[in-house]
């Protein structure tokens, strides 16, 4: 399961990746609900590939 698409995906995936470019080579995200699984993959998937290529 993806967290709401559009907007709000953009958002989560900005984040870590704001976080590299301000110098941070360490970030913590954490999730808060039932769904770990999705969690997890969608950060596998959208997060660190766009954190990594940096």
């Amino acid at each position: 399961m993806e967290p709401r698409a559009g907007a709000e995906s953009l958002r989560v995936v900005a984040g870590p990746i704001r976080c590299a470019d301000a110098g941070f080579d360490l970030v913590h995200v954490h999730r808060i609900g039932p769904d770990l699984r999705g969690f997890l993959d969608f950060h596998r998937a959208k997060v660190l590939p766009r954190s990594q290529a940096r």
